[in-house]
C-alpha cells in the first residue's frame, strides 16, 4: 500500500524546509550515481542521518517532519537533488535491504515522478508525502520543466 498526503505540512514548517533546502549556501554533494554504483546518472546528496546520529547541522529543521510522519526510529535520511536532464536510465531499487518504510518528501513542483513497480505512479508536488514498505520497488523519472528536482527520502521504523 502506498499512503500519500498533499499539504503534508503547514506552509509555515514547509517554508522552513524549503528556504533551506532551495538556498544557494545548502551543502550538496556530488555522486556520481543514482541508484547504485555503475549506473550512468548523477545526483546531488545531503545526508541528514546515518548510522544511528545526525550528520549535519541542518538536521533540526527537519524535526517537524519527523514528528509529523511519527518516526518512532530513524534508519537514514538524505535529500537527492537531480538536474533537468533528457537521458536517464530508470532503475527501479529499493533503498535498503530490509523491511521497513520508506518515505519521500517533495521540495519542488516539477514533472519528474516517482514510479513503483506495481505500475503506480506519484508526480513530485512540492509539500507531498508518500510512504511504502521499504520493499516496494521504486525510481524517480527525469524532469525536464524545472532546473532541479529535489526530494527528501526517509528510511524509519
Amino acid at each position: 500500500m502506498i499512503y500519500i498526503k498533499d499539504d503534508f505540512l503547514t506552509p509555515e514548517e514547509f517554508k522552513d524546509i524549503e528556504d533551506m533546502m532551495l538556498s544557494e549556501n545548502f551543502p550538496w554533494f556530488y555522486n556520481d550515481y543514482r541508484t547504485y554504483k555503475g549506473d550512468k546518472d548523477l545526483q546531488f546528496v545531503h545526508c541528514f542521518y546515518n548510522n544511528g546520529m545526525a550528520q549535519t547541522r541542518e538536521f533540526n529543521v527537519l524535526l517537524p517532519l519527523i514528528k509529523k510522519i511519527d518516526i518512532k526510529s530513524i534508519v537514514k535520511i538524505k535529500a537527492n537533488m537531480t538536474i533537468k536532464d533528457t537521458r536517464c536510465t530508470e532503475s527501479l531499487h529499493t533503498d535498503i535491504p530490509f523491511d521497513c518504510n520508506t518515505g519521500i518528501f517533495y521540495i519542488n513542483d516539477n514533472n519528474g515522478k516517482t514510479k513503483f513497480e506495481d505500475g503506480f505512479v506519484a508526480d513530485s508536488k512540492k509539500n507531498r508525502y508518500i510512504s511504502f514498505n521499504s520493499q516496494l520497488k521504486h525510481t524517480g523519472t527525469i524532469h525536464t520543466d524545472t532546473k532541479r528536482r529535489i526530494v527528501l527520502n526517509f528510511n524509519y521504523f
